[in-house]
């Protein structure tokens, strides 16, 4: 019982120093949530450029593309897991949490270009809920491919 107890203290001390370490600003590229759904768009940019910077921002975050079908806008890609999340997967003894996967699709607008990620986080132990995940890696992919569309990205 007392190892019930401790261990969910340590959680709770662990979730409370993720929290506070948090920043509060939203900064970056803006993106829009609707669902399970983000959405960005880019402007004064080609189909093709926006295309071309998706694929290198995805792979940049350790996935490997597994549908490409540039005429449909649809990619799909898979995470690669790291030497570090495996070991704990040996030490925790689940050895088959799911990989997290993305569908992105690209869709011309007018003059500007929209990209949506539909992102599945797999079966993994988290600490962080899936929503604030979602944002945290979305931001990360948007922020990543405005930086390779338009060069570094202003904080608001």
């Amino acid at each position: 019982m007392k190892k019930i107890l401790l261990l969910g203290a340590m959680v709770f001390v662990l979730e409370g120093g993720v929290l506070l370490g948090q920043k509060t600003e939203k900064s970056g590229y803006p993106f829009e949530i609707k669902g399970k759904v983000a959405t960005a768009v880019f402007a004064e940019k080609t189909y093709d450029q926006v295309w071309g910077a998706t694929i290198k921002a995805l792979i940049a975050s350790n996935y490997k593309t597994t549908t490409l079908e540039k005429d449909a806008g649809l990619i799909e890609a898979v995470h690669i897991k790291s030497a570090s999340t495996r070991d704990w997967e040996d030490i925790l003894e689940t050895g088959k949490a799911e990989e997290s996967s993305i569908t992105a699709m690209v869709e011309t607008q007018g003059d500007k270009v929209a990209v949506s990620f539909r992102w599945e986080t797999g079966e993994k132990f988290t600490l962080r809920s899936a929503k604030s995940n979602r944002n945290r890696f979305c931001s990360a992919l948007y922020n990543k491919m405005a930086e390779l569309l338009y060069g570094e990205v202003e904080k608001k």
